[in-house]
């Protein structure tokens, strides 16, 4: 037993050394590897759409003023520093969204955009896809929450599979925010090179849900926002992040061996966790009995 306590402590300590280094270093490329999951095209089926949302509600009051990183870790506030102040990326607005349409019961994906040479270093876009209502016409599509719109072509608003087409001909935004216009970098040459990725309503609201049970203020917004993700994939409540098997070849070409390392370091910090709850749990039993016995 002795072995095993020292085994799990050195596991422990090794693995948390290595993660702690690559997560302050590169905190993205370690979160986007870990959370991506690579599934066939049936497990990525569309979602029956839900109750169709008034958009326009939705975005035309957004004050966009910057488009600054939100480090805010706790959702109702990502929320208010967001849709409500108009700060934040697109990310930050996205899940900024998601958090009010949880909140109310909506359903809706977040989509990833990841152009394979720098998805690792954070770069890319990320939009909403979702039942809504525009002047009394329901649609399924794809929300800009950044461009305060709804992406488009001459043959309608895109949805999911339009983006996995690649660049798109004649691609605008119809903009339902006077702060913000119809153009956007995202929909042409861009999407040649992006790999499509898919989170789902429910793993979210998880990641929602853990974060309001665990989150407390540390004094610094960057910090908690890279240790409680970097919690919350050990836990297992970091929302996965489903791609096409299809893709993967493409997504990690000369990349694969940071996806490795990443899930590899994740596993030993789990597998030693898991080793030192157990010798606690045997010390802890010994103890008992020991007191039992006399």
């Amino acid at each position: 037993m002795r072995t095993v306590k020292i085994g799990s402590v050195l596991l422990f300590l090794i693995s948390a050394a290595l993660a702690g280094f690559f997560i302050f270093y590169s905190p993205v490329a370690f979160q986007k590897s870990a959370s991506i999951r690579f599934v066939d095209g049936t497990d990525l089926m569309l979602p029956i759409p839900g109750e169709h949302i008034d958009i326009e509600a939705i975005l035309q009051p957004i004050p966009y003023s910057d488009s600054r990183m939100v480090y805010e870790v706790a959702p109702n506030e990502k929320y208010i520093q967001t849709i409500e102040h108009g700060h934040g990326n697109c990310s930050n607005l996205a899940f900024g969204l998601a958090y009010a349409l949880s909140k109310q019961g909506h359903d809706y994906q977040i989509v990833h955009l990841m152009p394979i040479n720098g998805f690792l270093n954070g770069i890319g876009h990320t939009v909403l896809h979702m039942p809504f209502r525009l002047t009394d016409e329901k649609h399924y599509g794809i929300v800009d929450v950044l461009e305060g719109g709804l992406p488009q072509t001459r043959s309608g608003f895109m949805h999911l599979d339009t983006l996995r087409k690649g660049s798109l001909s004649e691609a605008s935004i119809l903009s339902l925010n006077q702060r913000k216009d119809n153009e956007s970098p995202y929909y042409d040459s861009f999407l040649d090179t992006a790999i499509v990725g898919v989170i789902y309503a429910q793993d979210v609201e998880r990641y929602f849900d853990f974060l309001e049970s665990v989150y407390v203020p540390l004094g610094n917004k960057r910090l908690e926002k890279i240790f409680y993700d970097g919690l919350s994939l050990i836990c297992g409540t970091y929302p996965p992040n489903y791609v096409l098997k299809t893709d993967q070849e493409i997504l990690y070409k000369g990349k694969q061996a940071i996806r490795n390392l990443s899930i590899a370091l994740l596993l030993c910090i789990r597998a030693s966790l898991l080793l030192m709850t157990l010798f606690l749990c045997f010390r802890l039993y010994s103890s008992i009995r020991k007191r039992v016995a006399h």
